[in-house]
This record gives C-alpha cells, sequence and structure tokens, in this order.
C-alpha cells in the first residue's frame, strides 16, 4: 500500500509525458492510482487506526522494557522466564515493590569483616537518600544493661548510591569498630542527630584457641528453599557466614537492585532467629560482577557499583576511618578467624590469578604461615562435575598453576570451592592425588539453588 502511495506521488508530482511511456507502463500506473483511490476510500479509517497503534506500540514498549532485570534463581517480583528465572521491569516494579528505604529508621543493617574479626568489625546501613547527621553508639550489652548509656560511638563514612530507580534509591553507609573485645556481646543503636533509630547487638568473633562456628556455602539466590536453609543455619548459632560468590545474582546490573534487598532480608531474618547480626564474608562469583571468569574488564568502581563492592566493605584502608573508598575495594582480602587464617579469593572475574593477586596470596600465606589456613573461592579447582561442551576448564587450569603450589606449599587445611551447583567432597589430595595430610576440597555451591543434573562425573 504504501509504495503504491509512493508511486502515485511521484507521478502526479513529477508527471510523465504520455509519449514517454509504453502501453503497458502507463495501465501500470492508472491501476496503482486506483488502488490509492480505493485505499483511501475504503480504508482509511483502518489506516488511522493502525497509525495510532504504532505510535501507542512505539511508546509503550520503551516504557514496559524500561530497567529490565533477569534475576535467577528467585522467587518474588516480575515473571517466570524459562524455569529458574524471573524478569521485572521498572514498570512491573512499580506495582510489587514499595520503597525500600523510605524516610525513617534504615531500611538494612548488617555486618561484614576486615582482617581482624575477633576486636573489629564493618556495621553497614542502607537509609533513605540524603540522610545524614548518623552516629552508631555502643557498649557491651553487660555495661548497657547495667547503666542504660553508651560509652562509644563512631561516624559512618556514606556512599551516595547511585543510578537506581526511584524505588530503590537510598544511601549505603559503613563504620568501622575497633577495639573490641573478642568473643563479646555488643549492644548498638543508630542514632540520626539526638534521635535513636534503631538497636540491635553484635557479638564479635571468638579470638584466639576459642571455638569458632562457621556457615560456609555459595551460589544462593533468593527462594523458599534458602530461607529454608537460613532456618537450619540459624539453629546452629554461627559467629560468621562464609559465601564463596553469587550471593543475590544481580550481574551487576543496578535495575537489579531488589537481588540485593532479598538477600539481606533473608539473611536478617536469621539474624533475629539468632538474636543478633551475624557478619558475613563473601568472596566474588560471576553473578556478583555480570562477567565470565577471565573476561577481567576495566570496571570503574563508584558509587554506581558494582553493588558487591558497595554494599560489603571486607578489607579496610590506611585511612583515618579505615573504611575504603569505592576505587581502592579489591575482591580478594583475607580475615583472621579465630586462630585461623581464611582467605578470600578472584577467580579471574577482576583479577588474573598471576600477577599481582598471586603476590598478595604468597605474602599473606608467609606472614601466617604459623595459622592453619583456609581459602575460599568461586570457581571450583576440583569440580565435581565437568562437561567440556559446557564448562570452561581455563580458570581451573590457571588455579592449578598457580594457586595450587601455594596451598600445598603452606599446608593449607581446606578450600571451598562454589559455582556447579552440587555438593562434593574430595579425599585430601596433594598434586591432585589422595595423600595423607593432603588439602579438603569442599564445595561446589547449593546453598539456595537446586543442584544441577549432571552425569559426567570426573
Amino acid at each position: 500500500m504504501y509504495a503504491a502511495m509512493l508511486i502515485y506521488f511521484l507521478y502526479t508530482e513529477f508527471p510523465i509525458q504520455s509519449s514517454d511511456l509504453s502501453d503497458s507502463k502507463r495501465n501500470i500506473l492508472k491501476r496503482v492510482k486506483r488502488s490509492f483511490q480505493l485505499s483511501r476510500e475504503l480504508n482509511g479509517k483502518f489506516i488511522i487506526v493502525c497509525m495510532w497503534f504504532l505510535l501507542i506500540i512505539s511508546f509503550f514498549i520503551p516504557l514496559v522494557l524500561q530497567g529490565i532485570c533477569v534475576s535467577p534463581f528467585s522467587d518474588k517480583y516480575g515473571f517466570y522466564w524459562l524455569e529458574v528465572r524471573r524478569v521485572s521491569t521498572t514498570f512491573t516494579r512499580y506495582f510489587e515493590i514499595e520503597k525500600v528505604c523510605p524516610p525513617g529508621p534504615p531500611c538494612h543493617i548488617y555486618a561484614s569483616l576486615g582482617e581482624d574479626t575477633a576486636t573489629a568489625v564493618f556495621i553497614n546501613m542502607h537509609t533513605a537518600k540524603g540522610t545524614r547527621d548518623i552516629t552508631i553508639r555502643y557498649d557491651e550489652e553487660s555495661y548497657y544493661n547495667q547503666h542504660g548509656e553508651f560509652r562509644y560511638s563512631v561516624t559512618p563514612t556514606t556512599f551516595d548510591f547511585q543510578g537506581v530507580e526511584s524505588l530503590g534509591e537510598r544511601d549505603v553507609h559503613s563504620a568501622y569498630i575497633e577495639h573490641l573485645k573478642p568473643n563479646t556481646l555488643y549492644h548498638m543503636s543508630v542514632y540520626y542527630g539526638t534521635e535513636a533509630q534503631k538497636s540491635f547487638k553484635y557479638k564479635t568473633l571468638p579470638g584466639k584457641d576459642q571455638e569458632v562456628k562457621i556457615a560456609m556455602g555459595g551460589d544462593v539466590g533468593s527462594n523458599y528453599t534458602v530461607e529454608y536453609m537460613y532456618d537450619q543455619v540459624a539453629k546452629h548459632h554461627p559467629d560468621v557466614l562464609i559465601i564463596g560468590g553469587d550471593a543475590a545474582y544481580d550481574d551487576g546490573i543496578n535495575a537489579c537492585y531488589y537481588s540485593w534487598d532479598l538477600f539481606l532480608w533473608f539473611f536478617e531474618k536469621l539474624d533475629k532467629q539468632v538474636g543478633r547480626i551475624v557478619p558475613f564474608i563473601i568472596s566474588i562469583g560471576n553473578h556478583d560482577i555480570g562477567y565470565n571468569a577471565l573476561a577481567l574488564p576495566k570496571l570503574e568502581l563508584n558509587n554506581n557499583g558494582p553493588m558487591f563492592h558497595l554494599f560489603f566493605p571486607q578489607h579496610t584502608s590506611n585511612g583515618k576511618n579505615k573504611v575504603p573508598v569505592m576505587a581502592d575495594r579489591k575482591a580478594y582480602f583475607y580475615h583472621i578467624v579465630g586462630n585461623s587464617l581464611q582467605v578470600s579469593l578472584d577467580s579471574g572475574y577482576l583479577s588474573p590469578f598471576e600477577g599481582e593477586q598471586l603476590e598478595w596470596l604468597t605474602s599473606v600465606s608467609e606472614k601466617f604461615k604459623d595459622l592453619p589456613k583456609m581459602a575460599n573461592f568461586h570457581v571450583p579447582i576440583y569440580p565435581a562435575c565437568f562437561k567440556p561442551a559446557h564448562d570452561d576448564a581455563r580458570p581451573i587450569n590457571l588455579a592449578k598453576e598457580h594457586w595450587i603450589p601455594i596451598f600445598e606449599k603452606y599446608r593449607y587445611m581446606s578450600v571451598f570451592e562454589n559455582h556447579v551447583h552440587i555438593y562434593k567432597r574430595t579425599k585430601p589430595l596433594i598434586q591432585g592425588k589422595p595423600a595423607e595430610n593432603g588439602i579438603l576440597y569442599l564445595g561446589d555451591g547449593t546453598w539456595g539453588i537446586q543442584p544441577k543434573d549432571r552425569k559426567s562425573v570426573v
């Protein structure tokens, strides 16, 4: 129809002499002219309806698809796609999610750890945008119960979380509290100015020669299986939770901010069951950053994220308050947990296996060579299952080449691996073979994810 209209327009605006046309061409133009006249007479209203329909669709589709988030292994928000994924957009979330951090008390309070876990902690909070004049007042629970007041306070560092829709906008605040006593329960309260907003309890990790309870896993997500797992973990009253990557499955997309909210809400339920905040140690996985191993993107860490870095400071800086700025945050770090060294590594997502990370691993292992040592990271060196057509062997081979010699030289006791979504426990291994006093490799990441049905066992 549009072709006929164009031909008719050209014919009427730039007429051709009849002598220039053959009879057949003249007849074609007559038919085109007649077709256009009939179209205009019979289908004028239909054309107008189509034009309005196309106009509405061109406006509606971008509106509906704006801020798209594909969230694997979630039971909330959006609609199902490909069985294990939920898709949401800014449009659909408007009808499902209330403003996460409205004015008032913090919408999230949780703890992460630096190098010293027995006498220091990062307390992290999310608040409404523009919330300032915040202090955390704290004291030993026994002193607070006796005197009803706090002797100590700290001012958190504020990070203005940017690039997120209005429902998810917030400020992120992190405070490093040190000079605490090991294995001690503290009463803490968040103040805006002189007004108390929210109180909670935190227990420092045990010190040397004291028993430490660690709950460890990876590939978490946000579904009802995860909630059941939290209920089981809470019964054991752990001192620390170690997550080996793929915690919230946001894939580094700011539109998926609510994945972290779901993750934190589930863990805050665990905190209520335990009666105190249980701190996190989280290593990086592909779904925390949005890239596969060895992609090594040149990401700029800033207040836009990635949320893995912004929400969880996990090592101290040389600054006055020891909260690292975003540009300085690493994806590998260590913690002294009880009388042991716990190392979290980057399986080639932001840092290569060799180079700076390897030098750091060697240095830390040497510095604490007399301590029992454990490592956790995402991609397993000895996966329970491996399919060459699906799985990438490169990070496995690089870890074997660069990391295993360090693990074996410094006699690491165990290595916690994830990513494959299968439960596994190896025999003690040296150079890949069973050996007395070898390293135990555990995994492979099924905290809340349904185990994969794989038959290619190696």
